[in-house]
């Protein structure tokens, strides 16, 4: 009798236990339904472990989870283009925020300038402003998609924790999505469309900042959303796709009307990086329509141009000729190893390749860029005194459609060094090489751009395959506007790369184990604002355009001002109260300088019309003996 009451009493207790135990299954479910709606289905076995091991797997699996999304989110940051690693630097910052507040201790938090200028000095609104963003700024929502995103209609595939979730549990889906066809139109039944609205670029991956420093400045001098306007379009397109299948051109062009004539003034246009390279597309777009100039003159006062690469980046070689680039190439071989098993270079190369945008930004004159910008070992001897490779006998350089003989290459230097033999390709030549490993994608490329190859191309102005070179197409003939030229100086930059032949594809990758006094891991760097080389930010705006009467019929005044680079510890940025992360007040990187305190000064003076004789010529790199270095039949 004792020992039966005894296993009933142990049977009622298990029973109690089992229905505990489903009981806060059940509530897990519940409370955790919500979140599992934008979740794959694969995951949600993760998250509902079996009772008997719930507890356990959900530990190990919140664990996990935070290492892959913060390893995720460094190597997104990593490959998109600028070296400020924007999924980075979010994921450190939700990490070391607080705790760097608590170190920092009392907070004496400077004021954004807008907040000095407006109670101290009276600035208020005279200029409404558009903004038109660089690339990858601005967010793109899934408006149709494959099954395996249809789900997510309007939610954002760029710029958003959805799009690190995607990579991670579907990166065949994501990049479906995230890739134009061959021809860079939509893929068949996929349609991706630009968010709207200035939340389109505040923000990019949660808080990582890109337009929101100046959006927020500006609102202390009284701007809202009826003096300004995000000009977002879809950054992976051709820029003359832009007009064909958007209307863009159109619509900013709609756009800066209505904002001059509500706020009975002409419009101040911002731009950021690539925007820049929009911006004088538009201007080119814009002239060949009917009273194009004197629209100019009616409706646009200034044309803020920050950091645009307006002869180019090198790195956009890089990443259409093997899909890496510096940030890729300083990861050691544990880094590698994640980042190849989430994108591969084979991914990432036909990625870059997919985007139509990235040719506008492939430097402009081969005379520009004078040293070599791709050296590639080569396994066959060569004589010191050769001239040219073909003389070294048949060497065999594989492609994506074969092997291509190395005698077919064009005309190198070839320098030997030991037992290590370099054939020296300068941008002309490196386009060739790229031809060689692509034909296919360069012939797209020279359809839709001039690459500008000559140093004195005399190609027609008026043919839209030169809208985007400045060095062919002209500045409108706008009198009355003002260009401003910002740009940030003092941080390494990619500008040349050492390449070694693989097996695969691609057919080359970096050759890390090159260094030097110049180069890192097989990269070459000089000055720039770490992600657009300095001849590349100045030469146009402080040497080629206010010299030459065929680049700027119109005479239009023109200031450059360049920022030195500095950055502050994080605990000096916590106790300021700024970005310490982001390097600060002072900092010029090429993302960063959107909260560089001088510049937020600088450009709330221009939109509102005081103290312009402040916001002057600022030089202090060596741009100017840089740029008369050149021939003058660049802009003659």
């Amino acid at each position: 009798m004792t020992g039966d009451a005894t296993r009933n009493r142990k049977h009622k207790k298990n029973n109690h236990q089992d229905e505990k135990s489903r009981t806060t299954t059940i509530i897990s479910t519940t409370t955790h339904h919500h979140q599992l709606e934008d979740d794959d289905d694969d995951i949600r076995d993760i998250i509902m472990p079996s009772p008997q091991s719930k507890t356990s797997k959900r530990r190990c699996y919140r664990g996990c989870k935070r290492f892959i999304f913060v390893c995720l989110s460094i190597f997104v940051g990593m490959y998109v283009f600028t070296n400020s690693d924007p999924a980075s630097d979010f994921a450190v910052e939700v990490l070391t925020s607080d705790l760097l507040q608590d170190l920092a201790g009392p907070s004496i938090v400077s004021d954004l300038p807008g907040v000095k200028l407006a109670h101290e000095k009276n600035y208020t609104p005279k200029h409404p402003v558009i903004f038109i963003p660089g690339i990858i700024s601005t967010g793109l929502e899934v408006w149709q998609g494959a099954p395996c995103a249809q789900r997510h209609f309007r939610q954002r595939f760029w710029g958003t924790s959805l799009m690190i979730r995607k990579i991670l549990l579907n990166k065949q889906c994501w990049l479906q999505h995230i890739m134009l066809s061959p021809n860079w139109t939509d893929p068949k039944g996929i349609k991706l469309r630009p968010a709207q609205g200035l939340v389109a670029a505040d923000y990019l991956i949660s808080d990582f900042w890109v337009w929101a420093k100046i959006i927020e400045n500006l609102s202390y001098l009284g701007y809202d959303e009826s003096n300004m306007f995000m000009a977002s379009y879809d950054w992976r397109m051709p820029l003359r796709h832009l007009q064909s299948r958007d209307s863009f051109y159109t619509r900013l062009k709609a756009n800066i009307e209505i904002m001059s004539n509500t706020n009975n003034e002409k419009v101040a246009l911002i731009s950021h990086s690539m925007g820049s390279n929009v911006v004088l597309y538009f201007f080119r777009w814009i002239e060949k329509q009917e009273g194009g100039q004197a629209w100019l003159d009616k409706y646009v006062a200034s044309f803020i141009n920050v950091g645009g690469p307006l002869l180019g980046v090198p790195k956009c070689l890089s990443s259409v000729m093997s899909g890496e680039m510096r940030d890729t190439a300083e990861m050691n071989l544990a880094l590698q190893f994640i980042k190849e098993s989430l994108l591969s270079r084979e991914d990432m190369m036909n990625m870059f390749r997919s985007f139509g945008s990235i040719p506008s930004m492939l430097p402009k004159g081969d005379i520009v860029w004078q040293e070599p910008m791709v050296k590639l070992k080569v396994e066959t001897p060569v004589a010191p005194d050769t001239e040219s490779i073909s003389s070294a006998g048949p060497s065999h350089f594989p492609s994506r459609s074969g092997e291509i003989l190395m005698d077919d290459l064009p005309h190198m230097d070839a320098v030997e060094n030991e037992t290590v033999h370099w054939a020296n390709f300068t941008y002309a030549e490196s386009v060739e090489l790229l031809r060689h490993i692509s034909p296919s994608y360069t012939t797209l490329m020279e359809s839709y751009y001039n690459l500008g190859l000559n140093a004195t191309d005399t190609a027609d102005p008026d043919n839209e395959v030169n809208w985007a070179n400045p060095l062919i197409a002209p500045l409108p003939k706008a009198s009355s506007m003002k260009i401003y030229c910002m740009y940030g100086i003092g941080k390494d930059t990619e500008v040349a790369y050492y390449y070694k032949i693989r097996e695969g594809i691609p057919p080359v990758e970096i050759d890390t184990s090159i260094n030097d006094e110049k180069t890192i891991r097989g990269v070459t760097l000089t000055d720039g604002d770490g992600t657009v080389p300095l001849i590349s930010l100045g030469y146009m705006c402080h040497h080629a355009w206010p010299r030459s009467k065929r680049l700027n019929p119109g005479g239009i005044d023109i200031k450059t001002r360049e920022y030195k680079h500095t950055t502050m510890s994080l605990l000096e940025g916590a106790r300021a109260g700024l970005d310490g992360i982001r390097g600060g007040q002072s900092t010029a990187d090429h993302v960063d300088i959107m909260g560089n305190y001088q510049v937020l000064e600088d450009i709330a003076k221009i939109v509102s019309g005081r103290d312009l004789h402040e916001v002057d010529d600022n030089i202090c790199s060596d741009i100017s003996a840089k740029s008369a270095e050149l021939p003058d039949e660049l802009y003659k």
